[in-house]
Order: structure tokens, then C-alpha cells, then sequence
């Protein structure tokens, strides 16, 4: 079977030109789509990378604020505990002139006292020290804070004549409504020669 071309050559190679000149816009085409896709992905990270690096210094900013605030509720705390801590040694405080006018007032003449002292003898002082966390994570110590506790006891020791002498000053001094508890500890039967004495020791407390 014999086939006749009856195209002339030239309109042939033209044709094939326009083949490749068409594959070629094609891949071009192809190629720009890719790239506009690409930056559009591109585009659409940044925008949410700036979003979200806003959304991260706006919480910085409200965490900064929530800082200020811890301060400023711990100083006011700080305060509060100092006034407590002043009230409680203010109500701990005691007339001790008063008192022992009262024990005296309380004392049969058969009954005297050796010794008028508080449990401890002298008040006693405790430190302590809070640690604060800085902004940067450090911690520091702040000033100590000293507390001192005054005595929570009062000690009568005497002697008296009469062996009811002493149950008759506690009932008189749990009737005062200075001490919330009166205690008599001992009382001892001391004998010398004729003479007899009721050696005693009583504890207040409030």
C-alpha cells in the first residue's frame, strides 16, 4: 500500500512549531501555577506566623500584668500579717502592775509570796524568711520577719499558814476574768520546830 503526503513540507514543519510552541506555554503554565501556589502557601504561613507571634506577646503582656498584680496582693497580704501579728502581741500584752495588785488583793495576811514570774521568763522571738521568685526565675531572699511571742503563763510560789489558803486564792483568781485557767500544782506541808507552813505553787494561764 503506497501513501501520498499531498501537505507540502513547509506547512508541516509549521505545524510541528506550533506542537512544541504548545507544550511549552503548557509546562510554562504549569510552572506558574506551581509558583503561585507555593507563595500563596507561603503568604498564608507568615500571616499566621504573625498572628500567633502577636497572640504571644499580647500573653506575655497579660502575664507581665498578672505579675504586677501577685506583687502588689503579696505586699497588702505582707501588711495584713503585720497588723495581726501587732494586734495578737497588743491583745497578749498584759497590765502587770494590775495583776499583782489583783493577786495581792486576792493574798489571805497568812499567805505571802516568794516569787511573781511568766512563763518563760522573758518573751521569745522567731524568724523567718520568704523567698520571692524574680521575673527571671531567680529567687531572692526578702528581709526576715521577726515575731516575737509573749508569755502565755503566770507563776505564783509563796507560802501560807492555813492548808486552804491556796485552794481559796485559785477559786479567787479563776473568779477574775483575766486568766482563763487557774491550776493549783502543788502544795506541801513544811514543818519546823512548832511551826507549820503550806508551801504552794500556782499556774495562770490566758
Amino acid at each position: 500500500m503506497i501513501e501520498i503526503n499531498l501537505i507540502p513540507k513547509q506547512i508541516l514543519v509549521i505545524r510541528s512549531r506550533q506542537r512544541r510552541a504548545l507544550r511549552w506555554l503548557s509546562s510554562c503554565g504549569m510552572a506558574v501555577a506551581v509558583l503561585v501556589g507555593i507563595a500563596g502557601i507561603d503568604w498564608l504561613n507568615r500571616a499566621e506566623a504573625y498572628k500567633l507571634t502577636k497572640r504571644r506577646d499580647d500573653l506575655r503582656g497579660k502575664q507581665t500584668e498578672v505579675r504586677l498584680q501577685l506583687d502588689s496582693l503579696r505586699t497588702v497580704s505582707h501588711e495584713f500579717q503585720m497588723q495581726i501579728e501587732r494586734a495578737r502581741a497588743l491583745h497578749a500584752k498584759r497590765p502587770w502592775s494590775g495583776m499583782l495588785s489583783m493577786t495581792a488583793m486576792h493574798l489571805s495576811d497568812a499567805m505571802w509570796l516568794t516569787q511573781f514570774s511568766t512563763i518563760p521568763e522573758t518573751p521569745t522571738a522567731r524568724s523567718s524568711r520568704a523567698r520571692k521568685k524574680q521575673d527571671d526565675g531567680e529567687e531572692t531572699e526578702e528581709d526576715p520577719t521577726v515575731t516575737i511571742d509573749a508569755p502565755r503563763q503566770l507563776k505564783l510560789e509563796g507560802y501560807a499558814v492555813n492548808a486552804s489558803d491556796p485552794t481559796t486564792l485559785v477559786a479567787a483568781l479563776q473568779a477574775e476574768s483575766i486568766f482563763e485557767d487557774v491550776k493549783l500544782v502543788q502544795s506541801q506541808r513544811y514543818e519546823q520546830k512548832d511551826d507549820v507552813r503550806f508551801k504552794f505553787e500556782i499556774i495562770c494561764s490566758w
